[in-house]
């Protein structure tokens, strides 16, 4: 018999990179998967950025995000509701399909996108 086993994979590691413009607008692009092992540092580093002086903006960038949980929804969802506490403004931007499919098939996309969803 051959030995035809697949190598175990780990769990995708997430990737934040965070940038700021001269307008008020922080822009977090995320990378990797949202799921329930990396949702506390997705919900770190909106905090973080919610947290910047002359915040108006947050744009969370999903594009290189290659899956997305229940528990990643709620992190995004938290950050909105946070967002708009605080009179900032916040979309998620660039889903993948996959990303796109699953906060549509949950009915949070279009809250999510804000203007973006357009």
């Amino acid at each position: 018999m051959g030995t035809d086993q697949q190598p175990e994979t780990g769990p995708v590691p997430l990737v934040l990179e965070r940038s700021c413009t001269g307008d008020g607008t922080v822009r977090l692009s995320v990378g990797g998967e949202v799921d329930m092992c990396t949702a506390a540092q997705l919900a770190s580093a909106l905090a973080d950025a919610l947290a910047e002086p002359q915040l108006a903006h947050l744009v969370v960038d999903l594009h290189r995000v290659s899956f997305l949980d229940s528990t990643g929804i709620a992190t995004l969802l938290a950050a909105l509701r946070q967002a708009d506490g605080n009179s900032v403004g916040f979309a998620v931007v660039n889903c993948g399909d996959m990303v796109r499919r699953v906060l549509e098939i949950t009915g949070v996309y279009k809250t999510l996108a804000g203007d973006a969803a357009g």
